[in-house]
């Protein structure tokens, strides 16, 4: 079979031939971007079923995103909970958005992000005596060339926990993000 390139009908049936196989192209690319990015999206160290007035939750909140048009935009993300850290299908380290957690003294990494490839930046590890039936969530403030990260009571709105190593009693062996 001879495939000839002559004349209108020539072009028209090669941009067909190109635009199947484009279409595959971006089809695999998409499935496969899509299963690279699966991780979890919140972490849960209570059994299933367990009422919200016996466990704490750490989220990001709805302003986790700063966006200024005439900067790059930042956001958080939480890597570590605990000492358990994250990772995607791929094995790269991977984020998420919710922790649900025992009451008591909790750990949590938590990442600074920059741009919408979510480059990150910097990170904290804070604690935070998590109080049944509570929720914390993390908060950011840039500053010129520094940056503060810190969690807060969502009803009270007070800062609550600290940096690591200002905890006010040790923590269990393997629960800190280190």
């Amino acid at each position: 079979m001879v495939f000839r390139m002559s004349g209108f009908s020539g072009i028209y049936e090669f941009m067909k031939i190109k635009a199947f196989f484009n279409k595959r192209v971006v089809l695999t690319t998409m499935i496969l971007v899509g299963i690279a990015g699966c991780a979890p999206v919140s972490y849960q160290e209570v059994p299933e079923g367990t009422p919200p007035e016996q466990y704490a939750r750490i989220t990001l909140g709805p302003e986790n995103f700063s966006f200024n048009p005439l900067t790059i935009p930042h956001s958080l993300a939480i890597v570590c909970v605990n000492g358990q850290t994250f990772k995607g299908l791929t094995g790269e380290a991977s984020s998420i958005s919710d922790a649900i957690v025992s009451p008591g003294l909790s750990h949590v990494r938590i990442r600074l992000q920059r741009g919408v490839r979510r480059m990150p930046i910097a990170s904290s590890v804070l604690w935070v005596d998590a109080q049944p039936g509570h929720t914390y969530v993390a908060k950011f403030k840039l500053g010129r060339r520094s940056f503060r990260i810190w969690l807060e009571d969502e009803v009270t709105g007070e800062r609550v926990g600290g940096l690591l190593g200002s905890e006010p009693r040790p923590s269990e062996e393997g629960r800190r993000c280190i």
